[in-house]
């Protein structure tokens, strides 16, 4: 699915984060070699979601602005 949605839009793997809150949506990301980042207030507890090889995992929705900024700025791992 992730892969269609990249084709769709017209981007590649270095340009997608997938943003998700189990283990399947990190296992996508993965598949489609983009990067995930989850979000533990939903399905799957943060360690599943970070040992799913998530980039990082955020409590709230409400984390994701400023995760993303933090990210443009280089204060988080690069997300390519």
């Amino acid at each position: 699915m992730l892969l269609e949605i990249m084709d769709r839009l017209g981007v590649g793997p270095a340009d997608t984060l997938m943003i998700g809150d189990t283990e399947y949506d990190m296992q996508m990301a993965a598949n489609a070699g983009a990067r995930g980042l989850g979000v533990s207030h939903g399905v799957h507890a943060a360690e599943r979601l970070m040992a799913s090889r998530a980039l990082d995992c955020l409590d709230s929705l409400v984390e994701i602005p400023p995760w993303l900024e933090r990210a443009a700025s280089g204060a988080v791992e690069r997300i390519a």
